[in-house]
């Protein structure tokens, strides 16, 4: 067997035959003896240089390696220098001892086999700094094509012709190739380039390469070519395995634009108290997408400070982890926290990525409403501020509803309506009936008539209107009230029952899974309530839960919002004005007393979920929407 066929990591039987760089096969470059005797100065003057400044930095450095994992700080290769001529190369080892165990192996991003201080020094690239040592022995230059192995050497040029013309040269520890496409270029894509520099190598291109290297170090900008990005990169706070909606949509965008044939990563929290076991790998690739989570702080959510110290801490997170977004041609960022549009916005700034905004709350109006943020304060300032580019800057923005939509694009100064798209949210529930099982597993009897509620019990949410509905209710015959979620209001409602005897209402926490599809089959119909002045600035995700499960949904909203338009006029459920405990009553009791009714109303919504918010309809609008801007 060749050595080519032993290479792991690489399909050498999807290679094609041969491939023709043209103009390049067999070439000869001209002859520059002033230009090689004042490069082999610079190169000797710097190496010397560099060795006597870089000998403390690179003692701790081999230290550290040693102090992290068994063997030697150093590790040496064979690859091939100019005419073909082997020569040792050094650098810092990165990966364990029997990294090769099983042959030479094509190098991965976020390579398993790397070390902790390994993983640190291969993004810094300390790691190549030995090399200096060869630069002073006269087996590499500064600048040139890099070194390649010679197995490599071998299965590139069976398919690639000329490949060995890039010999021609001393090899560099920086290149052409490397500042004009980055680390992820084709074998013959490297190749056109170091020719390119061979064919015009001077002192002041010399310079140029070098200059574009410091640059590409400190901040990656205007380095790599389309083709080595991956095409969207979705920057969320939660993501799988957490449960809430705020991490199963990202979740499905990025599992379905990857089954698309998109490239998509996703920078996330490491979110302990919404995972099933309160922890999730760092880094993993999930159905085609790669995911890399970040640890921030995880204080209660209750209070303000709590929630202003999780959206912060996870904010500078992602900003520490800024450079990761350069490896992308777009960002998704959501309003989850408010502030995470930030990093978006400087991505854009710095590395031209293209933006794309997922409203889902809007803000600051969402704060003002709730009363969490008092106006012209440093805060709202510096929210109008970001808001204020956000919106002028986005190559696109994604609202809920057409409500928020006509809010938008009247309140945000700079966003067009040809950048603004209504995309819904879904869900992925089924109709099931409930058996006795299901009664039980919450305390209730088969036949209850069960009024669920779902969801976020915070500052947005009027928790007062149904638990004075509750409480008129609380001598009927049957009617029974599951309430499960969480939220700042949940320890003021817990006290409300003990201290208003409402023992037929059952106060759960969070419910996910086989848990919240019995309570879903066991509610004979569902409410949603939001705080007044929140129209048009945010859409309940339980909404769509409800419809999917062909429940009928009773909103406690303002008259005019879209929730109590759309219900009213696909005769799904009811619309109560906030505050009007006793409407809300005598709306439960009429579904109570007539169960056709309820049952209609119930398959009406069933039908709604099925032709208007299913999931692949909304899943296929983001997919047009990121080709578009991917497109422009």
């Amino acid at each position: 067997m060749d050595t080519a066929a032993e290479l792991r990591g690489i399909d050498t039987g999807s290679l094609p035959r041969r491939l023709s760089v043209p103009g390049l096969t067999g070439c000869q470059i001209r002859k520059q003896p002033f230009y090689d005797a004042v490069k082999r100065l610079f190169d000797l003057a710097f190496s010397m240089i560099g060795l006597l400044l870089l000998l403390a930095p690179m003692a701790l450095t081999a230290l550290l390696i040693c102090l992290d994992s068994p063997g030697g700080p150093i590790y040496t290769q064979r690859r091939l220098g100019k005419n073909g001529k082997p020569f040792t190369i050094c650098k810092f080892r990165t990966m364990s001892l029997d990294a090769e165990k099983n042959g030479a192996c094509w190098p991965q991003e976020n390579d398993p086999r790397c070390t902790r201080v390994g993983r640190v020094l291969r993004r810094l690239r300390i790691d190549e700094l030995p090399q200096l040592v060869n630069i002073f022995l006269g087996q590499m230059s500064l600048v040139g094509p890099r070194p390649e192995r010679p197995e490599f050497y071998e299965l590139f040029d069976s398919y690639i012709g000329g490949f060995r013309t890039r010999m021609q040269v001393r090899p560099g520890l920086t290149g052409w190739a490397l500042v004009r496409g980055g680390w992820s270029l084709l074998p013959e894509e490297k190749l056109r380039y170091d020719m390119e520099y061979i064919e015009r190598r001077s002192l002041s291109m010399d310079l140029r390469c070098l200059a574009l290297t410091v640059r590409l170090l400190l901040c990656g900008h205007g380095t790599e070519e389309k083709t080595a990005k991956k095409d969207l990169l979705l920057l969320c706070q939660y993501f799988a395995p957490a449960w809430q909606s705020s991490s199963t949509l990202p979740t499905d965008i990025a599992r379905y634009l990857a089954s698309r044939g998109l490239r998509v990563d996703a920078l996330v929290g490491q979110a302990k108290e919404y995972s099933p076991d309160g922890r999730a790998p760092k880094r993993e690739t999930l159905d085609g997408v790669g995911v890399r989570r970040l640890w921030y702080l995880q204080c209660s959510r209750r209070g303000r400070l709590g929630r202003m110290l999780n959206f912060a801490s996870f904010t500078a997170a992602v900003l520490l982890h800024l450079p990761l977004l350069r490896r992308c041609r777009c960002v998704l960022v959501s309003s989850n926290p408010p502030v995470l549009p930030l990093a978006a916005l400087l991505a854009k700034r710095f590395y031209g990525t293209r933006l794309v905004f997922l409203a889902y709350d809007v803000y600051p109006e969402v704060a003002y409403a709730s009363k969490s943020l008092r106006r012209g304060g440093g805060i709202d300032r510096a929210m109008r501020r970001l808001n204020a580019a956000l919106y002028r800057r986005a190559d696109a923005v994604i609202a809920l509803t057409e409500e928020m939509r006509r809010y938008l694009l009247c309140h945000r100064e700079g966003l067009r309506p040809a950048r603004c798209a209504v995309i819904p949210n879904w869900a992925w529930n089924r109709p099931r009936a409930a058996s006795a099982e299901d009664y039980a597993r919450f305390g209730l009897e088969a036949g209850d008539f069960v009024v669920g509620y779902f969801g976020n019990m915070g500052l947005c949410q009027d928790m007062d209107t149904l638990m004075e509905a509750a409480s008129l209710l609380k001598a009927e015959p049957g009617v029974r009230f599951l309430l499960a979620g969480h939220g700042g209001k949940l320890p003021e409602l817990a006290a409300r029952i003990g201290r208003d005897g409402l023992n037929k209402v059952r106060l759960l926490d969070f419910l996910h899974g086989e848990d919240y599809e019995r309570a879903l089959a066991v509610s004979a119909c569902c409410v949603l309530s939001l705080e007044p002045g929140l129209s048009g600035l945010c859409a309940p995700s339980r909404y769509y839960s409800f419809l999917s499960a062909a429940r009928p949904v009773i909103a406690v909203t303002e008259p005019g919002s879209y929730l109590a338009r759309e219900i009213r006029r696909e005769e799904i459920g009811a619309a109560v004005e906030n505050g009007d405990a006793a409407g809300l009553a005598r709306e439960l009791l009429r579904l109570r007393d007539d169960p056709a009714l309820c049952g209609a109303m119930g398959r009406r919504a069933g039908e709604l979920a099925r032709t208007v918010y299913a999931p692949e309809l909304s899943l296929a609008k983001y997919e047009t929407l990121i080709r578009e801007v991917l497109r422009q």
